[in-house]
């Protein structure tokens, strides 16, 4: 009996041993498989990782109802960008900075507007004659509007209490608002870009990380099966090989998605398909001077500055609707001459015109006093709109810095965790080797490696989003991508 327990301890351990062979460099493959085969079965795992490409050539998912109509016809152009490439794509692809600029060319034209209120205007005028007098109306009833005449007029606003002035500041700090405006959408499509790339990397990396784990287990639940069914090891332990193996297809498929949603977020912004370039480091980058980027965020924000400024046109508002109750100075200089004889007309030259000072005022006017109350409630809303948005942006920090504390020590503990787990998985093969472990531990040292390596790229991709938020707060990302040397100088 002895004799056979030990035969059976020897077969097992060589069966471990050539499947920890042939399995050891899964974590080290470069490529990434694409989704593809949807199953819970062994077999279907087999086929799942037979190929780099990590679908069987021939086989094709039955519960899918996307066809390959459909995938033509949203098929994008594919080409792989650095991540300087990719921004650079999104900015001029991007339709929301189309509209700022847009935005931006209209405040640009009503200061243009503002402006040329300080102009006299200048009018011409011809006209036909009068023909109510034709028909042997005697031509002594006739004067000279009633001819044919052309004119020119000059009218100019010589003083209006502060209308013009108003308006004009006015204009001028709306179009510094929708300055800051568009800069704020640029950052922010540079902003959503980078991260999107940085998400594609980071489940580039997971997807690698669990590829290899699904082969891992897949060997180890086949050699669990050959050593149930040779009477070596228990039922139970084909059982928890099972499971374990469609826990790690999950897993896998859970990544998959998540790379695929993130994919189609950065291809949605560059505008076409975009294959991202591999990481470079897989540590955390030092960053320097975070403190101080972080302090004056909500002063840098281009959204606070925008609100800042459309908040002092609003202030500028006021003051010319308060001066719209004031009586307004014009002058007008006009000019006629006529176009037919006149020699024969009854006290008609063959000029006319004049020179004109109006002062106009508004006896009663309702409206302009609703105006002005108007103005004072822009002036409440913009201050309000303001405050929150300082506050938001200052939130905001905060949160992110104590996000940075949290993912630098998880990363930390992760990365230790891998090691640890890293060395575990060596110990126990070992310790089986003697006897002194089972199959499924060797499944539970592969599960812990696999979740402490995702859980280290997880912190250091949260720790970079974090320091790049708060550059982007205080509208600095390029310089975050500079600082995380994520981008050349």
């Amino acid at each position: 009996m002895n004799c056979s327990n030990s035969f059976k301890r020897v077969v097992s351990i060589l069966l471990v041993s050539c499947s920890v062979v042939s399995t050891g460099c899964a974590q080290n493959r470069g490529k990434v498989a694409p989704t593809g085969v949807d199953t819970m079965t062994t077999q279907a795992v087999k086929d799942s990782n037979r190929s780099e490409g990590g679908q069987k050539a021939g086989v094709t998912n039955v519960n899918s109802p996307v066809t390959e109509k459909s995938k033509e016809f949203f098929k994008r152009e594919k080409q792989t960008l650095t991540l300087e490439e990719a921004l650079k794509k999104a900015h001029d692809y991007s339709w929301t900075i189309k509209v700022a600029k847009s935005q931006l060319d209209i405040a640009e034209s009503r200061l243009d507007q503002a402006k040329a209120k300080y102009y006299p205007t200048v009018g011409a005028e011809l006209t036909a004659p009068n023909l109510r007098y034709d028909g042997g109306i005697t031509s002594r009833d006739r004067d000279f509007d009633d001819t044919a005449f052309a004119g020119v007029d000059v009218r100019y606003s010589i003083y209006d209490f502060g209308r013009r002035d108003a308006d004009k500041e006015a204009a001028s700090y709306n179009l510094r608002a929708s300055g800051h405006a568009k800069h704020a959408e640029d950052l922010t499509v540079m902003f959503d870009t980078a991260n999107a790339y940085m998400a594609v990397q980071a489940y580039t990396e997971q997807l690698q990380s669990a590829i290899g784990y699904v082969n891992k287990i897949t060997s180890l639940n086949q050699t669990i099966g050959e050593s149930v069914a040779g009477g070596i090891s228990p039922q139970s332990d084909a059982v928890r090989g099972r499971l374990a193996l469609s826990n790690a297809v999950n897993r896998r498929k859970d990544i998959e998605l998540k790379l695929s949603r993130a994919r189609q977020k950065l291809n949605a912004l560059v505008g076409m398909e975009v294959e991202a370039l591999p990481a470079k480091r897989t540590a955390l980058p030092p960053v320097r001077d975070l403190d101080n980027i972080a302090v004056n965020a909500a002063d840098q924000n281009p959204a606070v500055l925008a609100r800042g400024a459309a908040l002092e046109g609003s202030r500028k508002s006021v003051v010319g609707a308060k001066a719209s109750l004031k009586p307004k100075l014009d002058l007008t200089i006009d000019y006629k001459r006529s176009l037919e004889s006149v020699d024969n007309l009854y006290n008609v030259s063959n000029t006319d015109g004049g020179v004109q000072l109006k002062l106009t005022f508004d006896i009663f006017d309702l409206s302009k006093k609703a105006k002005i109350r108007e103005a004072y409630a822009q002036v409440n809303v913009n201050e309000a709109q303001l405050g929150k948005e300082r506050s938001t942006v200052n939130d905001e920090v905060r949160a992110l810095l104590g996000d940075i504390e949290i993912t630098s020590q998880q990363w930390s503990i992760s990365e230790e965790a891998t090691r640890e787990a890293d060395k575990t998985r060596g110990l126990y093969l070992e310790e089986f080797r003697l006897g002194d472990r089972k199959l499924s531990d060797l499944i539970t040292a592969e599960t812990e490696y696999f979740t402490s390596r995702t859980d280290a790229i997880d912190a250091r991709y949260g720790f970079m989003r974090a320091v790049f938020s708060i550059y982007y707060l205080a509208g600095k990302p390029h310089d975050g991508l500079l600082a995380l040397q994520l981008v050349e100088h």
